[in-house]
Formats: structure tokens, sequence, C-alpha cells
């Protein structure tokens, strides 16, 4: 919206409140999901905020919006952070996130006869057989090993791009 002129132009104007407005009742409940998302990642934050719960959430808070306001004082141009988030969000997702389920749920899952014999089903209200994913031979682990190692240099390159080391 910077390309077009501001004076006289009530539609730009009124374009640039909708921008701000958008801004600002979408902020609080994106930072919310956020911070709660990395309380639940990270478990030093969890217990913390068990222990402490009102003093975690002000410092957390504070914390994760004065680095908010940094990074905005400091960028003039957002396309950098959704370059980044390009870079790194869609090569997590499209690579190394399913190739990691995957290989969690493989070698994690206990065998069938622990999963029969156990005292409560992991779904209750659902009656099926649960059965360990196909692992074709340690094709598939050797495939989804593969695909984080893809999804890892994609995501290498892309940030390399976007910082312009390449």
């Amino acid at each position: 919206l910077r390309n077009y002129p501001v004076q006289g132009n009530n539609t730009i104007l009124l374009a640039w409140l909708g921008m701000a407005f958008a801004i600002i009742f979408t902020y609080p409940l994106v930072f919310t999901t956020g911070r709660d998302s990395l309380i639940s990642l990270v478990p030093q934050l969890r217990r913390m905020t068990k222990r402490q719960p009102r003093q975690m959430h002000v410092l957390l808070t504070c914390s994760l919006v004065a680095a908010t306001a940094m990074v905005g004082c400091f960028l003039d141009d957002v396309s950098r952070v959704t370059e980044f988030l390009g870079a790194t969000i869609g090569s997590c997702l499209c690579w190394i996130l399913p190739a990691i389920i995957y290989l969690k749920s493989v070698l994690l899952c206990p065998s069938s006869a622990e999963l029969e014999s156990a005292h409560e089903p992991l779904l209750p209200k659902l009656d099926m057989k649960l059965q360990r994913l196909p692992t074709a031979g340690g094709v598939l682990i050797a495939y989804t090993s593969a695909m984080v190692a893809v999804g890892c240099l994609a995501m290498s390159v892309g940030v390399s791009d976007v910082f312009g080391f390449i």
C-alpha cells in the first residue's frame, strides 16, 4: 500500500485502517497460541509455569512482546520475515514433520501383542485392531530418513537465500 498516494485518497486510507484493525485484533489470538505452544514444547517452562503460574505468564508474555517489538522496530520490510517463515515452515511441513512422525510411530510404537494386552484402549470408543506401521524391511525408514535430510537441506538453502549467503 506504500506505492499508492495517501493524500486525497480515502480508499487507501481506509485500506490502511483495515490492515491496522486486522493486526490489532488477530495479534492476541496468534500470540496466545504461540506462547502456549512454547510452554508445552519446553519442559523447563512447563515446570516453572506449574510452580509459579502468574510470574511465568507475566515474564514470558513481556519477553515475547518485547522481542516482537524489537523485530518490528528494526525491520523496515516485513517480506524478510515472511521469506524466512516460508523457508523454514514450508520445509518442515512438507519434508521433515511427516517423516519424523512416521519414524517416531515406527520406532517407538509397541508391538501388536503389547497393544492388545493393554488394559485401556488408546481410543476409548473405537473397537479396532491396532497394527504396527509397515517398514518394508527398513526401506521406508531409510526413505523417511532421507526425507528429513532433504528437508533440512532445503531449509538451509532457503534460509541462506533469505539472508543473502547464496
